[in-house]
């Protein structure tokens, strides 16, 4: 019983922060990336502001932790890259698009919890994991016909969009492997402590909020980089709106709007959100986290089919996205039916593994994903190349 209403919460909690994302980026489609650099600093700051209060965790141990960049650097970049992309594509799709999207990262998570982090899938488990993915190609498919973007603009703000389901993916992987490895050392650890008077006993909730605080710092300085992904979606706006100067970038003028709401409900459903499903992550695996928010997609779809909504979210009934998102979360609650098992020695001996055993112990590591990653915002930069060389 207490699962179920952890992943009601959890679900819930997501459709609130897809319905937070869908509004603020559509009431303020000029700024996402000062937005998403405010809601990077104020979501790391709301994790560190309840780890003092709640926890009564000095800002010296808090200190210690952002010290330690090996652990949440790699982390901080996928997440900055997640909500970059996100938000700046948001506008530019409709909300069916953005909910079945969302959904495709299950492709990447399965992989690498099945390969590197030791999760055992079913065959029954694996056949949800494709049939998601069919249905999110399936989805944009049927949407791009009905969005009001042109159909090769539709199809490369969702391509955008899918890179941010990547990143989180990835972003929640690592938090998977490092809070999985500490859980373990911590348990292997724990009759040597009470032997010597020292009981520490894991707590998820309060490592996954030291993880989201210090990755989100970090998350702010990669933030710099999506500005260039910034300016071409100023310079190429959605198809109702009209094209504006860089200035947008930093108009603060916005937290006076009070429609700033949108964007406060997105980071307080996030705080909740992020919290629960690094502890499904922890206790269970990534992929059973990501196949459990399908339920919180759907009820992100009803959200706007509400009548009273504001003329500008407020969207038609359509019957092949609705029939689409209800597919994805029956198969969702399929697959979450039955907790995932993993192998923890897989874990151990694996790339992944071996990467935050390192960190852990403050041992040199490969840079090669975060330099990956930072390739990625490098190829995010190219369209804006290509606008300023082209003829306007």
């Amino acid at each position: 019983m207490g699962l179920v209403a952890l992943l009601l919460v959890n679900a819930v909690s997501m459709a609130l922060m897809g319905s937070g994302v869908v509004m603020e980026s559509h009431t303020f489609p000029h700024n996402q990336w000062l937005l998403v650099l405010a809601y990077t600093l104020c979501f790391a700051l709301l994790f560190c502001f309840a780890l003092v209060a709640w926890y009564r965790m000095s800002l010296v141990e808090i200190l210690t932790e952002i010290r330690q960049w090996r652990q949440y650097a790699l982390i901080g970049m996928f997440w900055s890259m997640n909500y970059i992309f996100i938000l700046i594509s948001a506008p530019f799709l409709p909300n069916a698009i953005q909910v079945v999207l969302a959904q495709m990262q299950c492709l990447l998570i399965a992989f690498v919890d099945y390969q590197f982090i030791g999760i055992t899938l079913t065959r029954l488990k694996v056949w949800c994991i494709v049939l998601t993915a069919l249905l999110g190609a399936l989805g944009v498919a049927f949407n791009s016909q009905s969005s009001k973007e042109h159909v090769i603009t539709t199809w490369f703000w969702s391509a955008v969009f899918l890179v941010n389901a990547f990143a989180g993916g990835f972003a929640q992987l690592c938090t998977e492997a490092l809070l999985k490895l500490k859980k373990h050392r911590r348990e292997t650890e724990l009759p040597l402590l009470h032997a010597e008077g020292r009981h520490r006993p894991w707590d998820a909730v309060k490592e996954v909020m030291v993880l989201n605080c210090v990755s989100n710092l970090y998350g702010v300085v990669f933030g710099i980089l999506g500005m260039p992904l910034a300016l071409f979606a100023l310079r190429y706006p959605p198809a109702d709106a009209t094209p504006k100067d860089a200035i947008e970038l930093i108009n603060i003028s916005i937290f006076a709007d009070s429609r700033i709401f949108y964007w406060v409900l997105m980071l307080a459903s996030s705080f909740v959100y992020t919290t629960i499903q690094g502890c499904i992550a922890t206790d269970s695996s990534a992929i059973y986290g990501v196949m459990a928010s399908s339920f919180g997609a759907f009820l992100q779809l009803l959200f706007f089919l509400i009548p009273y909504l504001p003329a500008d979210f407020s969207q038609p009934f359509d019957p092949s996205g609705f029939f689409l998102t209800l597919c994805v979360t029956i198969v969702g609650g399929i697959y979450t039916a039955t907790k995932d098992t993993r192998d923890m020695v897989m874990l151990q001996d694996s790339s992944v593994g071996r990467f935050y055993d390192a960190a852990i112990d403050s041992k040199p590591q490969s840079l090669t994903p975060l330099l990956m990653g930072i390739g990625v915002f490098a190829v995010s930069w190219l369209p804006i190349i290509i606008a300023s060389i082209l003829p306007y």
